[in-house]
């Protein structure tokens, strides 16, 4: 099931990531670093990545998402700048969601995609 996860999210040119919030740990797929101009694990796959990469005015709004989306389960839906290795930003959609909570029901691990929808904006 999971070939068939990555042969379909292939298909549609969509990066995926998965996030391990108590280690900061993030599996980014060859379609994330290549969709954004770089070699698979170019960067460090680590939350600290995605973060240097979302554009400075869209940061504060993402993150303000995510802490929601964290915190009461609502929709994490974002489009933000991300910059590319050419240096010229990319509008990325990032949709993700909780999958693995603690016993306090804490969100652990969160799994999204990104699709690159620059050419809509």
């Amino acid at each position: 099931q999971c070939d068939r996860m990555s042969l379909a999210l292939g298909i549609v040119n969509e990066g995926v990531w998965d996030w391990r919030r108590d280690t900061g740990e993030v599996y980014f797929n060859t379609v994330w670093y290549t969709m954004l101009g770089y070699a698979y694990n170019e960067l460090p796959q680590d939350f600290s990545t995605w973060q240097k990469l979302v554009h400075p005015e869209d940061l504060v709004e993402a993150e303000k998402s995510l802490a929601l989306h964290l915190e009461e389960a609502t929709p994490f839906n974002i489009t933000v700048r991300m910059r590319p290795k050419s240096g010229e930003y990319l509008w990325i959609k990032s949709k993700g969601q909780v999958v693995e909570k603690d016993d306090a029901g804490r969100a652990l691990r969160m799994i999204g995609t990104h699709l690159d929808v620059t050419e809509k904006k």
